[in-house]
């Protein structure tokens, strides 16, 4: 609060509250769905956003911070898994669907699991792998009104609902860890005496190497991003995404497609 409060100082401005946004409800309703349903698989209602800043505010400007409740609790020899890219056979079925958990499941929203020939909906909770190397999907389900676990490589499929939920459990299916950005080489400086000329000549010719030519022949392989919905071709079949931007610009947190066709 006392950073927010100095930068508002900086800028002339008074520290926000949320009573200052109720004369702008309304502009946000009415541009809610053209703003954010293009960037989203699902956008969650604007009403829930809504009735949960009162608590923001107040947390703000130093009231409790919101209680988060406990996790589901581990079976003995279960192990924790909060990678984003797991280094195992599940295949892209089951990587694509976990881009779409961890999404719903940061925005508290409803899932609908495609999981052995059925449907349910449920509430993703968080990912484990068991003794024998089973990963498990531990989720609410919705329609039995029980906990349930799903192993990840039987999952089909999986589609972001608006439905909210508040949670039963803690979710701890977020990328957890500290960021490694790696140092930049430092440039090479030659410094030359300024006393002592320098005789300059022409350097020798080199033979020009030959280009590659990368061959357009053989299947060409479309991914789709499940987060912003960009498509990425590549020439082999892997659905790893670099880092990339989403329609608005914005750094976008989705790092395995979904597989959309093949082209020849």
């Amino acid at each position: 609060m006392d950073v927010l409060r100095q930068k508002c100082d900086f800028k002339g401005i008074a520290v926000p509250r949320v009573s200052d946004l109720e004369g702008h409800r309304g502009d946000l309703e009415g541009a809610w769905g053209h703003m954010l349903g293009h960037q989203l698989p699902a956008l969650p209602p604007v009403d829930v956003f809504w009735s949960v800043l009162p608590e923001f505010f107040g947390w703000l400007e130093g009231g409790p911070a919101p209680v988060i409740p406990a996790a589901y609790a581990s079976v003995s020899g279960e192990i924790l898994i909060r990678e984003r890219a797991l280094r195992l056979p599940i295949g892209l079925p089951g990587q694509s669907a976990l881009e779409i958990i961890r999404f719903a499941a940061a925005n508290r929203l409803v899932v609908e699991l495609r999981y052995q020939g059925g449907t349910r909906r449920i509430e993703p909770y968080s990912l484990r792998q068991t003794q024998d190397r089973n990963v498990l999907l531990h989720a609410w389900n919705v329609d039995r009104n029980e906990h349930r676990s799903y192993r990840v490589d039987r999952i089909e499929g999986a589609r972001s609902t608006n439905q909210t939920f508040t949670p039963r459990y803690a979710i701890e299916l977020t990328p957890a860890g500290p960021v490694v950005i790696p140092r930049a080489a430092a440039p090479i400086m030659t410094v030359r005496s300024p006393l002592v000329p320098v005789r300059r000549s022409a350097p020798p010719a080199r033979p020009a190497k030959p280009r590659k030519v990368q061959g357009s022949h053989g299947p060409t392989y479309v991914f789709q991003c499940p987060v912003c919905r960009k498509k990425f071709k590549r020439k082999s079949m892997t659905s790893a995404l670099n880092a990339h931007k989403g329609a608005a610009g914005y750094p976008c947190p989705g790092r395995t497609g979904i597989y959309v066709k093949t082209e020849y």
